[in-house]
């Protein structure tokens, strides 16, 4: 297995970004569209997380923007990449706040449809190691229907690469990948929410697949349908064997995200029937909150593929982006600009 340590290497971090700044500079289609949700994400900071049953005192209730599908597009828009967002929202106080929020970001929201209905939300408890538990409500993401996706697909066609995940309906999904694959345009799928069902379906659509640890190991047990659930995944674990059952599943480019251990990237060239496995060691940072640093990784792995970059090096800029993530608090709230981070790595 290759490593690419962005530990504790700022000139390495700089090179990456400095190459998808010049990518960006000199093409004028990087354009990207997320199909998906928005929600407003309760948040409070707890000492941790409570048991079952158990009550514990939190801090503050705090309202921020959130959802998977957005922060991804949020995270895409803000290192400078035209995106647009096709979604749902409500009827509410809640879907102005989090449109607003996604023009302010630079995100293109002409797509959004309303529903009448609450918008979607999700409730979060941050410990005070920076972990958190989440919960989803879906609300109008859940109307974003087939004949929705269908009505916007000439702003698909308009991207180079699609970002989808798994909190809208799985047909909704479906079609949206559906017809990225007729234009020739990348899909890169979140598989989450974990579903099977959409493991299965979505497999002849997705160019790129991102799964964390935990989803990754559900997914390998949908190829053997008897295996125990015990197995965890970690940056020592076989992965030449892994690679070999993801492509047995149909998926020959996979980011498997290891939280602090960065992630490790599955892909192939057209020349080796051999997967090529690559570990990222993520950029070292005093972690705040990570809610929505998957996202952030997300968001940085679809601007790279808008611009034109490798699977590794797209994903080494996601790594850059969901580390700054991490040090801030929220999820949309703590994503920076490619200024910004650019700036972290220059002293």
């Amino acid at each position: 297995m290759k490593t690419v340590d962005l530990g504790d290497k700022p000139e390495a971090c700089r090179l990456i970004l400095e190459r998808f700044r010049q990518a960006l500079s000199q093409r004028s289609d990087s354009m990207a569209v997320v199909v998906g949700s928005m929600n407003a994400d309760y948040t409070v900071v707890t000492d941790r997380i409570p048991l079952p049953g158990e009550t514990v005192v939190g801090g503050p209730m705090s309202i921020l923007p959130g959802g998977k599908s957005s922060n991804q597009a949020v995270a895409s828009a803000k290192m400078g990449v035209h995106t647009a967002i096709i979604g749902m929202l409500g009827d509410d106080e809640n879907a102005e706040f989090l449109e607003g929020h996604l023009r302010q970001c630079g995100v293109d929201t002409q797509s959004i449809g309303r529903a009448q209905t609450s918008s979607g939300s999700t409730i979060i408890t941050v410990d005070a190691h920076g972990e958190n538990t989440i919960v989803v409500s879906p609300g109008a993401n859940a109307y974003l229907d087939e004949q929705a996706v269908e009505a916007c697909s000439a702003q698909i066609e308009r991207a180079r690469v699609m970002g989808l995940c798994l909190e809208t309906p799985l047909p909704t999904v479906l079609k949206s990948a559906q017809i990225a694959r007729q234009t020739g345009v990348e899909v890169v799928i979140n598989l989450s929410p974990f579903n099977q069902q959409a493991a299965t379906v979505l497999t002849s659509y997705a160019d790129v697949l991102i799964v964390n640890e935990l989803e990754c190991a559900d997914l390998l047990r949908c190829e053997q349908e008897n295996e125990q659930s015990t197995q965890t995944i970690t940056v020592d674990s076989d992965w030449h064997i892994i690679a070999e059952r993801l492509q047995r599943l149909g998926f020959s480019k996979v980011c498997i995200t290891l939280g602090g251990d960065g992630c490790v990237v599955v892909s192939q060239d057209e020349h080796n029937v051999e997967p090529i496995i690559t570990h990222v060691a993520v950029p070292k940072a005093a972690v705040v909150d990570t809610t929505g640093c998957g996202d952030s990784f997300m968001g940085g792995v679809i601007a790279g593929r808008a611009v034109g970059m490798d699977l590794v090096s797209a994903a080494c800029l996601g790594s850059i982006f969901g580390s700054y993530a991490a040090q801030g608090s929220g999820a949309q709230a703590s994503y920076g600009t490619l200024e910004e981070v650019h700036s972290q790595y220059l002293s």
